[in-house]
C-alpha cells in the first residue's frame, strides 16, 4: 500500500512538472503587448521546517495591466513557475526591475489572453 501511494505521488509530481514545462515552451511563442506595472512587493514565506536557511523564501509579487483586443486584463505572473529567493536582498534586486508605473512587454496566451507572463520560457 505504501509503495502504491508513493508511486501515485511521484506520478502527480511528474505530470505537474511536464505540464509546467509544456507551458514554459509554449510561452516562448506567445504574442506580446505593452503593459504597465500597477503594484510590486516582496512576500516572505516559511514552510515551517524551523530551518531559516532552507525554509524561508522571498517572492516578488506583482500586478500588471495589459490590453488585448480592447479588453483589459490584470496579470500577476513573472514566469510560468513561481520563483523564490533565500535572500531578501536577491528578491529586492528582482523587485527593482518592476517599479509601479513602469511600462514593459507582457506575453499572453493567444487562446486565453487572461493567462500572461512577463518573462516567457
Amino acid at each position: 500500500m505504501d509503495a502504491l501511494l508513493i508511486g501515485l505521488v511521484l506520478l502527480v509530481i511528474a505530470v505537474a512538472s511536464w505540464y509546467a514545462w509544456q507551458q514554459q515552451r509554449a510561452s516562448q511563442a506567445w504574442p506580446s503587448v505593452q503593459g504597465e506595472i500597477l503594484a510590486a512587493r516582496i512576500e516572505r514565506t516559511d514552510d515551517g521546517s524551523n530551518n531559516p536557511e532552507t525554509s524561508v523564501r522571498y517572492h516578488v509579487e506583482l500586478e500588471y495591466a495589459y490590453v488585448v483586443d480592447g479588453q483589459r486584463f490584470i496579470g500577476t505572473r513573472i514566469r510560468i513557475t513561481r520563483e523564490g529567493w533565500r535572500s531578501e536582498d536577491e528578491a529586492r534586486m528582482q523587485l527593482a526591475r518592476y517599479a509601479p508605473g513602469s511600462k514593459l512587454q507582457v506575453y499572453y496566451d493567444p487562446t486565453r489572453p487572461a493567462s500572461s507572463v512577463l518573462e516567457p520560457g
